[in-house]
């Protein structure tokens, strides 16, 4: 077996015209294509439709040269697209092609990549974030222990895995059926669904152990995890496609694989430690030649609220959801490392890493003077709490001032918590009178027969503590005057 990797950029979701060169060429066999791993400009959200856009393009492609339809195509190519590209992360895909090759292109000995890809059934809605996904998920990691003649499990370094998740059509069914669900939260269920699948990651390679997994642990114990599954879902899947990558001497690949743990989301020294577990060597920051043997990259990223004990508002941000923050972050430092920012980064890392550091890993390609695969997977969380409720002790809420400055009558409010009441009217801060214009300006009523007798300013005074829909101290006033032409009207009979 012989794994080739091949990354291409994307002008759009539907642009497929990368890889169409790349088989025009004869560089690539459409035959051999066995996985596509890439990112597009979706939000990576539940109503995120660029994912399945780009599946459907790219199924089109192959079927065009295979002489099959779109969902045969699928059924022997598996699709993982990570939605958003926030920051410099730019658009593509990473192909890898599978082929019966036994020579290898270098001359160096050694373990280098193996692939395997197995699908599970189709998940049902009420299976999401459930045992039952996590024990298809495991049933088919062992699957490709066995295809991709990897014996020892410590010789795995990336696992990943797109699956299904909540969308308001399945919810529905469910609903319609009786099933119970884990939650009726499309976006919500990402938490469970990623979760289960690592479990099943972890199960499969035996990081856990089955007694220990049951339906309460899943996206609660953070401590039973996987270092080495990179999971996520998607409502363009119905069931769970899992794509294995390790070392194995029995494989003719030019590539090699590692991974590496980060301490925290701009930990530069633990990306060029991932790089280097995968076998290339170098001393301090990363050369232009060594950069260029990096084929790709594929990471995972987590919010926190915290980082190096300096305070950010990724987990607070209404505008922005987290996950693309830590998506933009954790892509910008890699970028700055490798000097490529087409990047796989996908967000969320539940049961994906131990609790506190982030794991990393990395494919490089093994012949000297060549290109090398490099994958960086990255993940971080806090300790164990759940997503979204985590506090750093040294980054507590600071008390709130009794009375802000210029403040005499009353003082305004600031809400500990954001719902309903954060659209409450700010109180002044200040006394003043704005000042509004009435009537007509002169210029306009000189041109005009009939208008306002004069423009005069009307006052409305505010005292701190006050707002103009609560007090309006000063007399309203108004000299508008109104005079009609000796004139009868148009729309009036004779």
């Amino acid at each position: 077996m012989k794994i080739g990797v091949h990354k291409v950029a994307m002008a759009a979701p539907n642009d497929v015209s990368g890889l169409a060169a790349l088989i025009d060429s004869g560089e690539v066999d459409p035959g051999e294509v066995v996985a596509l791993i890439g990112k597009t400009e979706g939000n990576g959200g539940a109503n995120d439709f660029t994912r399945g856009y780009a599946t459907l393009s790219y199924q089109l492609l192959l079927g065009k040269h295979l002489g099959m339809s779109p969902e045969k195509v699928g059924a022997r190519v598996a699709f993982v697209w990570s939605g958003g590209t926030e920051g410099v992360l730019s658009p593509h895909a990473t192909v890898f092609t599978r082929s019966a090759m036994t020579e290898r292109s270098g001359g160096s000995a050694g373990p280098r990549l193996a692939l395997a890809v197995e699908a599970t059934r189709d998940i049902a809605a009420e299976e999401v974030g459930t045992m039952a996904q996590v024990r298809e998920v495991a049933a088919a990691v062992r699957r490709c222990l066995q295809a991709a003649e990897i014996r020892d499990p410590a010789d795995v370094h990336y696992v990943q895995v797109k699956g299904p998740l909540l969308t308001p059509a399945s919810i529905a069914d469910a609903d319609r059926r009786g099933a119970k669900l884990v939650t009726h939260d499309p976006n919500g269920s990402k938490v469970y669904a990623r979760g289960a699948t690592a479990l099943g990651v972890a199960l499969g390679l035996g990081e856990v152990k089955e007694s220990s997994l049951t339906e309460e642990v899943i996206g609660r114990r953070f401590d039973l995890f996987s270092s080495v599954a990179s999971t996520s879902a998607g409502g363009e899947l119905r069931n769970c496609e899992v794509l294995l990558f390790g070392n194995s001497p029995a494989v003719a690949s030019d590539y090699r694989i590692g991974h590496a743990v980060l301490k925290d989301a701009i930990d530069a020294a633990g990306v060029r430690a991932a790089i280097r577990n995968a076998g290339l060597a170098f001393e301090g920051a990363l050369g232009d030649e060594d950069a260029r043997r990096v084929v790709s990259i594929f990471a995972k990223a987590e919010a926190t609220p915290t980082v190096r004990g300096r305070r950010n508002t990724m987990l607070s941000d209404a505008d922005i959801n987290y996950e693309r923050h830590a998506r933009a972050a954790v892509g910008a430092v890699i970028a700055s490392i490798t000097g490529d920012p087409a990047i796989f980064v996908s967000g969320g890392t539940e049961h994906q890493c131990a609790p506190g550091p982030p794991s990393s890993a990395c494919e490089r390609k093994g012949r000297r003077g060549g290109r090398n695969r490099a994958r960086v997977e990255l993940a971080w969380r806090t300790r164990g709490q759940p997503r979204g409720m985590r506090v750093s002790p040294g980054n507590r809420p600071r008390k709130l001032p009794a009375t802000p400055p210029s403040t005499t009558r009353s003082w305004p409010l600031t809400y500990r918590a954001s719902g309903p009441r954060r659209n409450a009217i700010t109180s002044a801060m200040s006394s003043g009178a704005a000042t509004r214009p009435m009537g007509t300006s002169p210029a306009r009523s000189a041109a005009r027969p009939a208008s306002s007798y004069t423009f005069a300013v009307m006052p409305v005074r505010t005292m701190p503590g006050d707002t103009e829909l609560t007090r309006i101290p000063s007399r309203p006033n108004s000299w508008a005057r109104t005079f009609t032409s000796m004139m009868t009207a148009a729309l009036l009979g004779p």
